[in-house]
């Protein structure tokens, strides 16, 4: 897995916008991503300097590993993610995003600033061991989280 090229704490905060500093791009949509699939497609194509608003429903539960974990909300099972994660350093089935290479943690409300130079689609998964070193990776998920995904630009 490469590692992230961008150091993505820098473009992400968990903190809510004002909407007077925003332009709709994208309208709000609920995707659903199950824990039992890496990388689900959102249909949402991205660009730089763009601000992607993930805010994902509290009520919807998903596990890595139910066995051991049980269920939890898109903010994951509060492990910290092992080496061969989607996201590594991150937490262990937290919702994640990806746009390119770019890889962020999403949680249950996240607001992305899109960095220079990154574009492309918005992918969403749960982190989890994408290398087969901790064994059947998403095989044995359970659950999915719905997030409603928002597309801006910022405001003149």
């Amino acid at each position: 897995m490469p590692t992230n090229p961008i150091d993505a704490n820098e473009f992400i905060t968990h903190d809510r916008l004002n909407p007077e500093d925003l332009r709709l791009k994208q309208s709000p949509d609920i995707e659903r991503v199950p824990a039992s699939a890496a990388w689900v497609s959102t249909g949402y194509i991205v660009a730089e300097d763009d601000i992607v608003i993930i805010d994902a429903d509290e009520d919807t539960q998903w596990s890595a590993n139910p066995r051991t974990s049980g269920l939890y909300d898109a903010n994951g099972s509060g492990l910290p993610a092992k080496p061969g994660y989607l996201q590594f350093p991150g937490t262990e089935g937290a919702l994640i995003g990806k746009i390119g290479l770019f890889i962020f943690e999403a949680g249950s409300f996240v607001h992305v600033h899109v960095p220079k130079g990154v574009s492309g689609e918005l992918m969403l998964s749960i982190n989890d061991d994408a290398e087969s070193i901790r064994g059947n990776e998403f095989i044995g998920n359970e659950g999915a989280v719905d997030a409603t995904i928002t597309v801006y630009t910022l405001a003149p």
